[in-house]
């Protein structure tokens, strides 16, 4: 027969023998009584047992009979655990004679070992017959064997109690045995549960406790004193029971769910939705894993609404630091719900974005793209990185690797925050690297198609070149953002002062035609810049092209009368005058040409 520690739970309770049919299991466990009595009876030292001495030892009073007491004390001795009720009726069963005590025969019929068999017997009654005769057995023999089997009987038989009473017996006999201990914390936690299905925690915890030191690493057992625990409402304890049973087994989706209850039993939310989170990544289709997402999102989404109308309200009085924090606060308790919400995190990493938190703005977009793939790519994933940022710049490097457009221009925008900050501090080379980054995600994100990148990534890169004295680099990135957005204002300004800058340098080389070259470019981009037509009227006059410095210095008038160097060089070519009047310059004075072109 299996042991008790073999058995499930669910067949020890609702094990119903067939009236007409004994078991095998049944058969088994008779057939080694059987055997057992069989090996007694041919043992020397057991074939006769002293019954008068049994019997005097036993009658306390020296009547020569057995009162209902003194047969009370000797089903104890036999380790069956009777109440007051069931030893009258039992003695009233053994007293043939109807004198209300039990003689020396009655006794001897009692405890005689043997008995006929008649037909139509149930499974039960075979049982109860085998329990007659090994409780004999018991109070004949001091044998470990017939308590371990009467325990079993008594186990069949659905009597826990008497079933631990025999237990309890063998392991007073052999301390050590963990056989036994198992067996034992098995049947107690069979009677928890009894004890908890009629309402009665604090019973059933007792025998879970008991249960949890016998074998103190079945999580089960920790998990039934954790739930009678819950019962009795005393959640601190219950949550050590529960986080023993995890520490001595992997813990499925029903402990973390037990767990997570417990947590919000103690106020402990966040604590508690983790745990559930928990549920749901070993057993997405869980029913309290189900119900808790529904109702989690259901809330996640009142605080998002919340969040955008306020954010909303911000676009259109203008920022507001205080109320984007409170919409930040609003977006972070959706989270604590929801935590893969994408569109949460998109929309907390633009308002941390907006207040100046950097690190949490990008934190964000790593934490969205990071479940996004999860999504996607299901178990090629691993449930936990220790640094999402650096593994998720791996995976970017991929040819294969493909995200939400949102995710990577919002990462574009923080990152170029970030550089802006960098280059405020002067760490222009930091600054750069962090552009770097952004140009080349948006290249991918564009098709390598280079004209859709934001010019302003390109105009803050060429700026950072250009305070680093890297003219070329700065030139090329200017330009870059012309190709995008040949009309912004700032793009035009900047090529004008790289080129002029570039015209400055040749010019002081010596190089007066390239410089002109460079000046022109200049001008395309802005004409409204009287040191540029000033700068390549010089070139132009060191070529020995004297009409072209002429009409550039009569530009440089126009936009600049009081440039005294210009008006200068111009009275080389107009000593009397007149084209002076003609440009309205009625005077010399004024600053100087802007740059050092050198002297002449």
């Amino acid at each position: 027969m299996d042991s008790v520690e073999d058995m499930d739970l669910a067949d020890a309770f609702s094990f119903e023998p067939d009236e007409d049919e004994i078991s095998p299991e049944d058969e088994e466990l008779l057939a080694k009584i059987q055997k057992l009595f069989l090996s007694l009876s041919r043992n020397p030292k057991t074939r006769k047992p002293n019954f008068k001495r049994i019997f005097e030892e036993l009658d306390s009073d020296g009547s020569g009979t057995l009162q209902t007491e003194e047969l009370g004390k000797a089903m104890e001795m036999m380790g069956i655990d009777l109440t007051e009720e069931e030893v009258v009726r039992l003695t009233a069963r053994l007293d043939i004679d109807g004198d209300g005590d039990i003689n020396y025969m009655e006794f001897i019929r009692f405890v005689k070992v043997g008995g006929e068999e008649g037909d139509g017997r149930t499974a039960t009654d075979k049982l109860e017959d085998a329990l007659t005769h090994v409780s004999r057995a018991v109070f004949l023999y001091s044998d470990h064997n017939f308590f371990m089997m009467r325990a079993e009987l008594y186990l069949r038989l659905h009597d826990l109690k008497s079933c631990t009473s025999n237990l309890r017996y063998v392991l007073k006999m052999l301390p050590g045995d963990q056989d036994t201990r198992k067996r034992l914390a098995k049947v107690l936690d069979l009677q928890g549960i009894n004890w908890l299905g009629v309402g009665n925690a604090a019973a059933a915890e007792t025998c879970f406790s008991d249960s949890c030191k016998l074998d103190p690493v079945k999580a089960s057992f920790w998990v039934h004193k954790s739930i009678a625990l819950v019962y009795d409402r005393n959640y601190s304890e219950a949550l050590r029971a529960v986080e023993q049973a995890m520490a001595v087994e992997a813990p499925t989706a029903d402990i973390f769910c037990l767990r997570g209850k417990i947590h919000w039993a103690l106020n402990l939310i966040d604590s508690g939705n983790r745990d559930f989170r928990s549920a749901q990544d070993l057993e997405p289709d869980h029913p309290e894993v189900v119900s808790f997402i529904s109702t989690m999102i259901k809330r996640s989404g009142d605080y998002y609404k919340e969040a955008m109308l306020k954010l909303q309200q911000i676009s259109v009085t203008g920022k507001n630091e205080e109320e984007t924090r409170d919409a930040i606060r609003l977006l972070t308790q959706a989270l604590n719900l929801v935590p893969d919400d994408m569109r949460l995190l998109v929309l907390r990493s633009k308002a941390f974005r907006s207040v100046g938190d950097l690190e949490k703005s990008l934190k964000d977009i790593d934490d969205a793209t990071f479940h996004y793939l999860q999504s996607m790519l299901g178990d090629e994933v691993p449930k936990f990185v220790p640094n999402r940022r650096m593994w998720l710049e791996t995976q970017s490097m991929k040819n294969n690797y493909r995200e939400p457009a949102i995710l990577t221009q919002q990462r574009s925008l923080t990152l170029n925050e970030m550089a802006m900050v960098e280059v405020k501090d002067g760490n222009y080379v930091k600054a750069i690297s962090l552009l770097n980054r952004v140009i080349e995600e948006e290249y991918k994100l564009h098709d390598n198609n280079m004209t859709k990148v934001d010019a302003k990534f390109f105009i803050n890169r060429g700026d950072c070149y250009r305070a680093t004295g890297k003219i070329e680099q700065a030139m090329s990135d200017f330009h870059r953002a012309f190709d995008s957005d040949p009309n912004n204002w700032q793009t035009k300004t900047r090529l004008s002062m790289i080129h002029y800058m570039a015209g400055l340098q040749l010019f002081n080389e010596g190089l007066y035609n390239p410089a002109e070259i460079e000046f022109t470019v200049a001008i395309k981009y802005n004409k409204k810049v009287s040191g540029y037509w000033a700068s390549r009227g010089k070139a132009c006059f060191y070529q020995y092209n004297y009409d072209g410095a002429f009409e550039d210095f009569k530009e440089a008038l126009k936009l600049d009368p009081n440039n005294a160097d210009v008006l200068s060089r111009m009275q080389q070519f107009d000593p009397d005058g007149k084209v002076l009047e003609e440009v309205g310059v009625m005077k010399q004075g004024g600053s100087g040409v802007v740059g050092n072109l050198g002297a002449d």
